[in-house]
């Protein structure tokens, strides 16, 4: 089962709302959750991204319901960018900066959920472009 379908945003946004938003093209609603994954997954680097989220093939290994929704409000929020048809949009922008910033927390080691599954570098592929090169000119000695 995939990370989030369009029947999970109804926690947040009416199924009439979204029928009016999309004009039923479920695409659309597909779209900005993927939109919102890919998102949010930029921000967590340093968790199993796969085992968060899963991808097309691959179902996620481990749910929690603060990222959950967190998703869901960077998805409605692009979602309502199409139509704001009876949404309270200042609520709905509060909510995205709220998970906007707690994705930046995560990110900047501020905020440490617990028990989210940690990327394990040594399963990954070579090209993960984690090497580090340090280098630096020679010591200069003027004397004047």
């Amino acid at each position: 089962m995939p990370f989030l379908v369009k029947t999970d945003l109804y926690t947040h946004i009416q199924p009439e709302v979204i029928t009016e938003i999309t004009r039923s093209t479920d695409a659309i609603v597909t779209d900005a959750i993927n939109g919102a994954i890919s998102k949010a997954s930029s921000f967590l680097s340093r968790y199993d991204r796969l085992a968060l989220f899963g991808n097309a093939t691959t179902d996620p290994t481990y749910t929690d319901a603060n990222l959950t929704r967190t998703v869901k409000d960077i998805a409605c929020w692009d979602l309502i960018v199409l139509c704001n048809a009876s949404i309270d949009l200042p609520l709905f922008e509060i909510r995205y900066n709220h998970a906007v910033k707690y994705l930046k927390e995560i990110q900047a080691g501020i905020a440490e959920p617990f028990g989210w599954p940690v990327f394990n570098a040594a399963n990954a592929p070579l090209n993960i472009g984690d090497s580090v090169s340090f280098n630096s000119y020679p010591k200069r000695s003027n004397n004047y």
